[in-house]
C-alpha cells in the first residue's frame, strides 16, 4: 500500500507561524504592528478539550488480498441528499477509490447486528442500539461524534446528521487515509489490498461548536465544505441573514406614520423609539410581528438575527445620547431591545403560535457603534452596568470586532480594545457568537497575513467558550490566492482543534498540494512569510482588512521576481507528471497556477512601466487567461476581474 494522492476530477480530484522578528518588538509600540510587553493573556495548549482517540488492534480484516465482505448499514429512511446521505456516497466513493472494492448499501431493517457480522453502521442505526453504542448531544454536540468497533463491525455516528458525517470522514481518514486540503487536492490511499480492523473507541467533539468561514469556494464546492466540516449557514433569513433590521421595519412601509422609530442622522433605527414609551413598544410589536412571519416560514430553525445596518452611524437623539451617558455604550438600548423582542416571541409559543415553538436564539451585533458592552470593570472583572442590559436567556451577541489588527492575536497589545471588548461581552451575554476577519476586503488578490494569528486567536476564542465563530473571508470570490486556501484549510482544522500542530498541517498540506513542486513553493512561501516580517516590522503596515498594501516598498521588484523563479522550478518539477501521470500534473499545475495570481497581479500593479509594450500585452493577457482557468472571479469585494487589464 502506498500513501499518495488520489487525483480526483474537480473539487473530489505554528512552530512556523508568519510572526514578527523578535528584535523588531523592542522599543515603544511599532509602527502598524504590535508593542513591548507580555500577551494580554497566556496562549499555550487549551485544556478541557475533547478529542479522546483510543484505537487498538483486532485480529479481523476489513480488506485481506483485495476483498471485502464488510457492508455499508445506513437508517432507514434517511433523507436523500441530506449531510448523512450524502457521507456514505462518499465513504462509498472513496473507499473503492482506495481499494477497488465497491461495499454495497443496506438498511438497517435489512440486517440484525451479530458479533460476527461485518459491518459499517453509519448514524443511529438499530444496529447501533444493539451493540450498546450511542451518541447524544450532551456527549457530542451537534458536530462531533463518536466511532466504535464492536466485534466485526465498525460504528460511525453523531447526535445529528452533521455529527455522523463528521464521523464518515473521519473513518475515512483513519482507514484510507483521506484528507481534503483543496478544491483540487484530495489525499488518499491507494492500492489497498489489506486493511486491518482497528479497535476504535473514539468520542470527538469540536473546540467550536459551531464553525463557518465565508470562502466562495465553498459555494462552489459545498462537498469541500462538508468534508472540511464546516457547517453550513443555519441561520433563518429575516430578508437577509446579517444587516437585516431594515428588513424588519421597512422605511418605505413605516417610516411616513412612524418616523421616531429611525435614527437621527443615521441610516439605522433608534432603539429607544426617541425616547417615546408608546412609540418602542409598537416597534417591538412591528419586529415581533415580521419575526413571526420569518418563523412561520422556516419551521425548523433555532437561529435567527436581528442585526443593524452596515455602516458606522448611530442615532443621536437625546434618549439614544442619555443611554449612552448613563450604560457607556450604544449596545445599551439594543440589548433591552432585543430582550423584550425575544419575551414577547416566547409568549406566542407558549400560545397560538404553539406550533412553531422550538429552541430559539436570536442575535444581535456588536459591530462599529455598538462595538463595547455596556459593563463596567474593576480590576480586570467585568460585570453589567445593570440587569437589564444582560442578555436574557435565548437572546446572544454577535461581535464582530472590524477594527481590530487581524496581523495578532486578540491577546497581543495591540489589539487590547477588542481583547477587553470581548470580555466585556462575555459578562453579559451566556453564548458568545463571533465574526472575524482573515482577508483584505480592497486587496483580494494580495495576501494577507492573518496566518500567524490564528492559532493563539482560535484558542482565545475557545477558552472564552465561543459557541459560534464566522471567520469571513472571500466570501464571492470562486478561487483565491495568496495561500488563502491554505488558510482556509487551517482555520477549519483549528477551529476543530485548537491544540494541532499548525508545522505538521503546513507540512502536509505542501506535500500533498505540490508533491514534487513541494520543495519551490515552500520557497515561495517562506520568502512571503520573510517579506511579512518585513513588512510589518520595518515599512510599518497594519492588520485592517482595507489598507492598501501593494506598495513598492512593500514588494520590491526584485523579491517578486524571485518568487517568480520559484514558481517556474514548481512547474519544472511537475513535468515528468505530464506523462506518468496527466491527472495528477494537472491539479498540481492549477494549485500552482492559482499561487501564481497574487505575484503577478502586484508586479502587474506596480511595475508595469518596466516592461515594452509587446511584453506587458502577453503578461495581462495569459494572466487574464490564468484567471479563468483557475475560477479567480473577484479582485475585491465589490469588484470583479472583468476589464481587470
Amino acid at each position: 500500500m502506498g500513501k499518495k494522492i488520489k487525483i480526483l476530477s474537480g473539487v473530489l480530484g505554528v512552530a512556523m507561524l508568519f510572526s514578527c522578528i523578535a528584535g523588531c518588538k523592542g522599543g515603544s509600540e511599532t509602527p502598524g504592528g504590535s508593542q513591548e510587553g507580555t500577551p494580554l493573556s497566556s496562549m499555550g495548549e487549551v485544556e478541557g478539550t475533547i478529542h479522546e482517540y483510543n484505537i487498538g488492534t483486532t485480529a479481523y480484516d476489513i480488506v485481506a488480498d483485495g476483498k471485502s465482505d464488510y457492508v455499508i448499514v445506513s437508517r432507514d429512511g434517511i433523507a436523500s441528499g441530506g449531510d448523512e446521505s450524502a457521507a456514505i456516497s462518499d465513504l462509498r466513493y472513496f473507499f473503492g477509490q482506495a481499494t477497488g472494492i465497491d461495499l454495497p448499501v443496506v438498511s438497517e431493517s435489512e440486517v440484525a447486528w451479530s458479533a460476527g457480522a461485518a459491518y459499517i453502521s453509519v448514524g443511529q442505526t438499530s444496529l447501533a442500539e444493539a451493540a450498546g453504542v450511542r451518541a447524544t448531544e450532551e456527549d457530542v454536540g451537534t458536530a462531533g461524534f463518536r466511532i466504535v468497533t464492536e466485534g466485526r463491525s465498525i460504528f460511525a455516528l453523531g447526535a445529528t446528521e452533521v455529527g455522523t458525517a463528521n464521523a464518515v470522514f473521519e473513518l475515512m481518514h483513519q482507514l484510507i487515509g483521506f484528507e481534503p486540503y483543496g478544491v483540487y487536492t484530495t489525499a488518499l490511499d491507494e492500492n489497498v489490498t489489506d486493511l486491518a480492523l482497528p479497535d476504535f473507541d473514539i468520542r470527538d467533539v469540536p473546540d467550536i461548536p459551531l464553525f463557518m468561514n465565508s470562502y466562495g469556494v465553498y459555494n462552489v464546492s459545498p462537498e469541500l465544505r462538508r468534508r472540511q466540516r464546516v457547517t453550513n449557514s443555519m441561520w433563518i433569513s429575516a430578508g437577509a441573514t446579517y444587516h437585516n433590521s431594515f428588513y424588519y421595519l421597512p422605511k418605505a412601509e413605516w417610516e411616513l406614520s412612524h418616523p421616531g422609530w429611525y435614527a437621527t442622522g443615521a441610516e439605522q433605527l433608534c432603539y429607544t423609539a426617541h425616547g417615546d414609551a408608546e412609540e418602542l413598544d409598537l416597534m417591538i410589536d412591528a419586529v415581533v410581528e415580521a419575526m413571526k412571519e420569518y418563523l412561520i416560514g422556516n419551521p425548523d430553525g433555532e437561529y435567527i438575527t436581528f442585526t443593524q445596518q452596515d455602516n458606522v452611524g448611530w442615532c443621536s437623539c437625546e434618549a439614544c445620547q442619555a443611554v449612552l451617558q448613563k450604560y457607556g455604550a450604544n449596545s445599551a438600548s439594543v440589548i433591552q431591545f432585543v430582550n423584550e423582542v425575544s419575551a414577547r416571541i416566547r409568549e406566542w409559543f407558549a400560545g397560538e403560535g404553539a406550533e412553531y415553538e422550538r429552541p430559539l436564539e436570536i442575535c444581535f451585533f456588536a459591530y462599529h457603534s455598538t462595538n463595547d458592552a455596556p459593563v463596567v470593570s474593576e480590576n480586570g472583572t467585568y460585570r453589567p452596568v445593570d440587569e437589564s442590559v444582560v442578555c436574557d436567556e435565548g437572546v446572544s451577541v454577535i461581535f464582530a470586532p472590524i477594527g481590530m489588527d487581524y496581523h495578532y492575536a486578540f491577546t497581543d497589545p495591540v489589539n487590547r480594545a477588542s481583547y477587553e471588548a470581548i470580555n466585556g461581552w462575555s459578562a453579559v451575554s451566556s453564548k458568545l457568537f463571533m465574526w472575524t476577519y482573515c482577508t483584505n476586503f480592497s486587496y483580494y488578490l494580495a495576501p494577507f497575513n492573518s496566518f500567524g494569528a490564528m492559532q493563539d486567536s482560535y484558542r482565545f476564542l475557545k477558552e472564552m467558550s465561543t459557541f459560534y465563530l464566522y471567520d469571513q473571508s472571500q466570501y464571492n470570490n470562486s478561487n483565491c490566492t495568496g495561500f488563502t486556501n491554505l488558510k482556509m484549510y487551517l482555520s477549519a482544522k483549528l477551529a476543530w482543534n485548537v491544540n494541532l500542530n499548525v508545522e505538521e498541517l503546513i507540512d502536509n498540506y505542501f506535500e500533498n498540494c505540490y508533491r514534487p513542486a513541494n520543495a519551490a513553493m515552500r520557497k515561495y512561501f517562506e520568502g512571503l512569510r520573510s517579506q511579512f516580517a518585513y513588512m510589518e516590522n520595518v515599512v510599518g503596515i497594519g492588520g485592517s482588512i482595507y489598507e492598501n498594501t501593494i506598495t513598492t516598498a512593500n514588494y520590491p521588484k526584485p523579491v517578486l521576481t524571485a518568487w517568480l523563479d520559484y514558481i517556474d522550478e514548481a512547474y519544472a518539477a511537475i513535468e515528468p507528471l505530464k506523462e506518468s501521470d496527466p491527472a495528477a500534473y494537472d491539479n498540481i499545475y492549477k494549485n500552482i497556477l492559482t499561487e501564481s495570481i497574487s505575484v503577478r497581479y502586484i508586479l502587474l500593479t506596480l511595475y508595469s512601466s518596466k516592461y515594452v509594450e509587446s511584453e506587458l500585452e502577453e503578461m495581462e493577457s495569459s494572466f487574464m487567461r490564468d484567471l479563468g482557468t483557475v475560477n479567480i472571479t473577484y479582485v475585491s469585494e465589490h469588484v470583479t476581474v472583468d476589464g481587470l487589464f
